[in-house]
């Protein structure tokens, strides 16, 4: 998930950084100072060097650098889950069993909804390990798909359609159980587990 960048270090940058007393026509005439071209040739090799040098050591340190591990990934994921919760109990989402319940469906989906989908774009900012990439953004796929299905809940049962509203949410709670089950066994002991609306 990285980008692979670097400093161009061509001698095309040359005239930006050699001192403005080099003259570039190559004619080896000096500006002011006495020195010729060749003197300036000789320092900005010296100064490239000095540059390709430090780079290599930029690469090597950001190869020592300490890489996110499995651990790291469950303690950042699990401590966001933590505060999804806490704010979503607030907002509890009743069971939809019958046309009376449509219209507090909607309304407490409507202020849930919000809080689920910033979770979830902090969920997928977290670094995770190259090997368990795939697993994380298969969790983080069918979340989304569980909050798409919510969303059309909510609208459905706005529009008092009670069959519409039950048969999102019944797949909402599908893509929801499948996420919870990768979650666990990848490790996590939080995400998850958010307050969500049912049939009843």
């Amino acid at each position: 998930m990285e980008d692979d960048f670097g400093p161009d270090h061509g001698l095309t940058d040359e005239i930006s950084i050699v001192p403005k007393a080099y003259d570039p026509d190559g004619s080896g005439s000096v500006a002011r100072g006495g020195r010729g071209a060749a003197h300036w040739r000789a320092m900005w090799r010296r100064h490239r060097r000095s540059m390709v040098a430090l780079c290599v050591l930029g690469v090597l340190a950001a190869a020592c650098a300490r890489q996110t591990t499995r651990a790291d990934t469950i303690a950042k994921w699990d401590a966001i889950c933590r505060t999804t919760q806490a704010r979503l109990v607030k907002v509890p989402v009743p069971t939809v069993s019958s046309g009376v319940d449509l219209k507090p469906f909607a309304s407490a989906t409507q202020r849930a909804l919000p809080i689920v989908i910033q979770e979830l774009d902090q969920l997928g900012a977290v670094p995770v390990p190259p090997d368990d990439q795939k697993t994380a953004d298969r969790i983080l796929t069918d979340l989304e798909r569980a909050v798409d299905q919510l969303h059309r809940a909510e609208r459905s049962a706005r529009q008092g359609n009670l069959a519409a509203t039950q048969s999102e949410i019944a797949r909402s709670q599908t893509y929801t159980a499948t996420a919870i089950a990768l979650a666990r066994s990848y490790g996590f002991r939080v995400c998850g587990r958010s307050p969500g609306a049912g049939t009843g």
